[in-house]
């Protein structure tokens, strides 16, 4: 676990073990480091409701001795302020909407877990914004009996609209900075007036909520320096306070400027960084093609048979590690590698490229997804270059027709399983991999130990290699 992962406590109400387990792997490859207790029944969430405090609680919406929807209710019932999100395998979207409105704060499918971190991240920011404005409230309601003096003691923007939106007051704090009048001309000046005009309308339609229908709003927005055009961030929350039978808005506004700005230059970054790394990928895979065609050209001339074989071999592994770059260069994701799909590009073309009869021998692809590193993904394109070319070229002698099968799976423990076979000839009674002289074989076996995996040679001829991504994985759930 990495020393900068955020702490997690985590309530799953889930009865099946694998299911836990896959979402708190989720959760701590998204970069938390997770505290969990597992729960399937009212008794034992209630026990630990009372005894441990939570950030989050995930649920299943179905189990055989508890539900979803009560443990909702139970939540509810507890007075705690927690997010609440559902993830089941069967809800539908009708059941989804009612549970959102029964206070649920999310729902996902158990087969679509990447949305979980981001999900979880989004609710845990609203439970925050939510205590705050429970805060906030409170504060407002201590400060009707405040002092002039203590309010503009607050540490940040404090200020007040009457039912048709203009100021009452605003605190000394940056007052004349940022809406550029002094106290005794700021009353009866519209709110709406030292607004950001892009902001105006979002804004506006909040304090109309505020001033008819009370509640609490939260909004960002900015606010122009001296009537503008120079403007800067607010992080601004308005609730309404009734004095006289008359509504009026109290609001505080917390300086975000520089978070703000600092976001803009931190994007800008992140935006440059996958340019050049787009461009990178891009050359390469443009000169291991210029690579590719010096080699086509030169197996052309009248060389020996062997000596062009070798020459077509080398194109193949060129070609294999050209289409990774390519991968990456139509998906713009550098982190990951859809596995499946670059094996799949990979053995279709050198089949294109190899295969004399295809009516002869038939490729079989069974590719489930997974994904790897880039220093993983090159190994396994080699590898399945290598043991598809070594197949074609020994498999199926003096015509014989069959068919070829490149298998990839990966299991519950996160563990790869890439499997080459065919229906050929098969293997020499004798064969022992580590005593293999030829050049393909040497380099899969020094591939499977760049992948720090293992290799068993089966019957007739198959080879299945199984690593572990370095993808970050959970560890085991405390329930």
């Amino acid at each position: 676990m990495s020393a900068t992962a955020k702490p997690l406590r985590c309530l799953l109400v889930e009865d099946v073990e694998d299911d836990a387990l896959l979402m708190l792997r989720q959760l701590r490859s998204g970069g938390y480091d997770v505290t969990s207790e597992c729960v399937d029944t009212a008794e034992a969430m209630r026990a630990a409701l009372d005894h441990q405090p939570w950030d989050v609680v995930l649920s299943d919406y179905q189990m055989p001795h508890f539900s979803g929807l009560a443990a909702l209710e139970l939540l509810q019932a507890s007075g705690l302020d927690l997010p609440f999100i559902i993830v089941s395998g069967t809800i539908g979207e009708d059941i989804a909407v009612e549970a959102m409105r029964l206070g649920a704060h999310d729902y996902l499918m158990k087969g679509k877990l990447a949305r979980l971190v981001p999900a979880v991240e989004r609710e845990l920011r609203n439970a925050m914004q939510r205590r705050a404005r429970k805060r906030a409230e409170e504060a407002m309601r201590q400060e009707q009996s405040l002092s002039n003096a203590i309010i503009d003691s607050i540490p940040g923007a404090f200020y007040m609209l009457d039912e048709n939106g203009r100021y009452v007051r605003w605190n000394t704090y940056q007052r004349e900075e940022i809406i550029g009048e002094p106290e005794a001309r700021i009353a009866g000046l519209s709110a709406l007036d030292t607004i950001h005009p892009d902001d105006r309308a979002n804004i506006s339609s909040k304090i109309a909520n505020v001033l008819s229908k009370g509640g609490v709003e939260i909004v960002e927005g900015r606010v122009l320096l001296r009537g503008g055009p120079a403007s800067r961030w607010l992080l601004m929350t308005g609730r309404q306070m009734v004095i006289d039978g008359h509504p009026f808005l109290v609001g505080i506004g917390i300086d975000l400027t520089e978070r703000k700005e600092a976001e803009v230059v931190l994007r800008e970054t992140l935006e440059q960084k996958e340019a050049l790394l787009h461009e990178v990928h891009h050359r390469v895979k443009n000169n291991l093609q210029v690579i590719s065609s010096l080699l086509s050209l030169e197996a052309r001339r009248d060389l020996e048979p062997g000596t062009k074989a070798v020459l077509q071999e080398m194109k193949g592994r060129i070609r294999s590690m050209a289409l990774l770059h390519e991968t990456l260069y139509r998906t713009k994701n550098f982190a990951r590698v859809d596995l499946a799909g670059y094996l799949r590009e990979v053995a279709v073309k050198l089949f294109r490229a190899q295969n004399a009869d295809p009516s002869a021998v038939r490729l079989v692809l069974e590719l489930a997804a997974a994904e790897v590193e880039l220093d993983q993904a090159m190994p396994c394109g080699l590898l399945v270059n290598e043991l598809l070319t070594n197949t074609l070229k020994h498999g199926f002698p003096d015509g014989r027709h069959g068919e070829v099968r490149l298998g990839l799976q990966q299991t519950a423990d996160g563990r790869v399983h890439l499997q080459v076979s065919d229906d050929g000839i098969g293997l020499p009674a004798d064969f022992d991999l580590s005593r293999a002289n030829t050049l393909g074989l040497q380099l899969v076996s020094d591939l499977t130990r760049q992948l720090q995996g293992v290799m068993a040679v089966g019957p007739g001829a198959s080879f299945k290699i199984v690593f572990t991504p370095k993808l970050p994985r959970a560890r085991k759930t405390n329930a």
